[in-house]
């Protein structure tokens, strides 16, 4: 991670385990960055990367549930409609006296973590402002 973002200046960037995304203007610069990355992994941690794949980010990469475009995370369309269904349960469960605060907050903290990551500033001012 500190190799891509520090030494090779790729700041649209994310990973998890096995898989990353980078994200730049120009398809040579992910080209160079690419055989870079390949000659530290071998070099250093004795393996191999899969293949690059480049394409276009103008309709978003689906990653882990949400959509991740250069400039800005949103959720998927099933991610949304899991959240708010999840939430909807949360506050169902509170008013009807079946949980109590606790349990709620149990619940709901790691929905709103999730959420969080994403541009869902205006979801959430609706789900819980109403």
């Amino acid at each position: 991670d500190h190799f891509i973002k520090e030494k090779l200046g790729i700041h649209a960037y994310v990973r998890y385990m096995d898989d990353m995304v980078l994200w730049h203007t120009d398809k040579r610069v992910l080209q160079n960055v690419y055989t870079k990355i390949c000659q530290l992994v071998n070099r250093q941690l004795l393996c191999d990367l899969k293949p690059e794949l480049l394409n276009q980010s103008s309709c978003g990469l689906p990653f882990l549930g949400y959509t991740i475009f250069p400039h800005q995370v949103r959720l998927t369309r099933q991610s949304k409609r899991r959240f708010i269904r999840k939430v909807t349960i949360v506050e169902d469960g509170y008013h009807s006296g079946a949980w109590d605060e606790t349990t709620c907050q149990r619940r709901m903290l790691p929905l709103l973590a999730f959420a969080s990551h994403a541009n869902t500033k205006n979801l959430r001012e609706r789900l819980f402002y109403r």
